[in-house]
């Protein structure tokens, strides 16, 4: 069975993996289920600003609205006031056209369920199997039975009323720069913080698909780092395409990556004795200062794989309140059931007003272990796990970083891109830097042996 979905749903090159056309059976295929399901309703359908995104929006909703489903478009919004609507406006699937922090070329679908969810893999796998059946081939099509498609505006209003009511600060006198990228926070996010007070100034907010995440936004936030050494800013933000997720930087010009931003929030609540259950969510890359910071003030940090739908997953499931990334996808439950990038900045800026102090204090809380990141870029991302000799390599290798720094080794194919990823952490940067360029070496010799290694272009 052909594996098509990630980490966050289904990306590729947009008219060459993302055809009109495969979305479009990629609607009748999930129609058909629901009919099969007996599942009726409104399907929600949100998108961002890259070229390629009117074009699949169009062929989604045909494959929807060809079998008899409403479907209800928002346009441009970010994923999680798609996810949002669908929860709170009775939709029966939420569809979110985005590629994220990715390449103009790039683009992705993914889906969120009833509860404002994204699906599990049991829900994509079935997908994927009856894709591989061509489900859609064999379907009926009525000239008569179809559905609507409909563009309400008050559901873009109803995301932006429920933004503003997270903070429970007045945001007056705060100085912010935010860069949208020219992405799906064009506009909310500006809205949003003016109206609760903020001095801000913004950054790339036209929305364009020409030009999304190309030299701005997450991808490059060193240029809102020089903005905030330059002007007498309290905080910045730097979006990446949907707006799921958020990069802060202090009054300094520092960057504040999402491991600080749970453990301020964490230590705050913590020490107002009202953090649910003691506990914040992180993942299998969380940084070993912040599990040790929290269990010093009576917390604990529990790991799930990376991807914010892992982390979601088990908030929802043990009742934990706050999770994240330190890519900065971070969940604050009691207001969404996924990353929102908006929702991150007012919580951060709602904290710096509640406890009176700069973001570079509040980001300071604990000390971070060093972490070296590197990749291989291969078109194979499965075959390793059986290879005996790059296993042991591994084995070894892991052990050497653990026994001489308390450290660890941790290898996985990347869910949105054609890598191999692999991160060390440990308390001395010349072993971790070591033993990650070895074990990077021995994944390239592999992949080269293989003829999998993805050449640089020259």
């Amino acid at each position: 069975m052909a594996e098509r979905f990630g980490t966050d749903g289904i990306r590729g090159v947009a008219n060459d993996v993302l055809t009109g056309d495969f979305v479009f059976k990629l609607a009748l295929t999930m129609a058909e289920l629901m009919h099969q399901d007996g599942i009726s309703g409104e399907v929600f359908i949100g998108k961002d600003t890259r070229l390629s995104s009117d074009m699949l929006e169009h062929a989604m909703a045909s494959g929807f609205m060809s079998r008899g489903f409403d479907v209800i478009s928002m346009g441009v919004v970010p994923t999680a006031g798609l996810a949002h609507a669908t929860k709170v406006h009775g939709g029966i699937l939420g569809v979110m056209i985005s590629a994220s922090h990715n390449q103009i070329i790039d683009n992705g679908v993914k889906f969120f369920n009833v509860r404002g969810m994204k699906l599990d893999e049991e829900e994509e796998r079935r997908i994927e199997k009856a894709l591989d059946e061509q489900l859609f081939a064999g379907l009926e099509l009525s000239p008569t039975e179809l559905g609507s498609y409909k563009v309400p505006d008050e559901l873009h209003r109803n995301y932006i009323e429920h933004l503003k009511s997270i903070p429970t600060s007045d945001l007056s006198g705060m100085k912010i720069i935010l860069d949208t990228a020219h992405g799906a926070a064009c506009g909310y996010a500006a809205e949003v913080f003016s109206a609760l007070g903020a001095e801000i100034e913004t950054l790339h907010d036209e929305p364009d698909g020409s030009r999304i995440n190309v030299d701005c936004g997450s991808n490059y936030p060193d240029i809102v780092c020089e903005k905030m050494k330059n002007q007498d800013a309290h905080l910045g933000v730097a979006f990446d395409g949907d707006a799921d997720r958020a990069i802060l930087i202090d009054e300094n010009g520092k960057l504040v990556n999402g491991d600080q931003v749970l453990a301020m929030w964490g230590l705050h609540k913590l020490s107002n004795n009202n953090l649910r259950n003691n506990t914040i969510v992180g993942t299998v890359l969380s940084n070993q200062g912040l599990e040790i910071v929290l269990q010093e003030n009576g917390g604990k940090l529990i790991r799930t794989d990376v991807g914010d739908k892992y982390i979601m997953r088990k908030m929802v499931e043990d009742d934990y309140e706050i999770g994240g990334e330190q890519s900065g996808h971070i969940i604050f439950l009691d207001h969404f059931l996924t990353g929102d990038g908006i929702a991150t900045a007012l919580k951060v800026a709602d904290l710096m007003r509640i406890t009176n102090e700069p973001l570079s204090k509040l980001a300071d809380k604990f000390t971070p272990y060093p972490q070296v990141a590197l990749n291989v870029p291969t078109t194979d991302r499965t075959s390793w796990k059986s290879d005996d000799t790059l296993k042991e390599i591994a084995e070894n290798l892991e052990q050497e970083v653990r026994e001489k720094a308390n450290g660890r080794l941790l290898i996985r194919a990347s869910g949105t891109q054609p890598l191999i990823r692999i991160m060390v952490e440990a308390e001395d940067s010349d072993v971790a830097n070591s033993v990650a360029e070895r074990m990077r070496d021995s994944f390239r010799e592999y992949c080269k042996k293989n003829g999998t290694l993805i050449l640089p272009k020259r």
